[in-house]
């Protein structure tokens, strides 16, 4: 069975958008957990011990910054191959705010992106698009 392009496409929307607010969520809960505990300020040097207090706090540290670099690359490279409007927000958000909440509204702001290049190409050949 196959998935219309536009019904593929809204559900990748709803799963993005979806990811965003889960991200900004669970993020902020514990960054605010975080300076409550810390007696209510954020604490940069603090914050970072913290990260590496153990060995699993560790990996999870060394992936997240290995990881998130690689992203915010392609992320600004994508941006500028596809003339991306807004797409910067995103790629500040996430290094300002939180990976798990900018990377799902880069991919959101990218599907809406692509969607509306496919839909203008569809109504310029005069054909119809799913």
């Amino acid at each position: 069975m196959t998935i219309p392009a536009g019904l593929g496409s809204s559900l990748r929307q709803i799963a993005y958008i979806s990811l965003a607010i889960g991200g900004l969520l669970s993020t902020q809960s514990a960054n605010l957990a975080f300076v409550q505990a810390s007696g209510g300020g954020f604490d940069v040097a603090e914050f970072i011990r913290q990260a590496a207090v153990n060995d699993a706090a560790t990996s999870l540290s060394y992936d997240l910054l290995f990881g998130s670099t690689a992203v915010v690359i392609w992320m600004e490279t994508e941006r500028r191959r596809l003339r991306l409007r807004h797409g910067l927000w995103p790629i500040l958000l996430s290094m300002g705010v939180a990976f798990a909440f900018g990377v799902p509204l880069f991919l959101l702001l990218r599907e809406r992106h692509l969607r509306a290049e496919e839909l203008s190409i569809a109504a310029s050949d005069g054909g119809a698009s799913g």
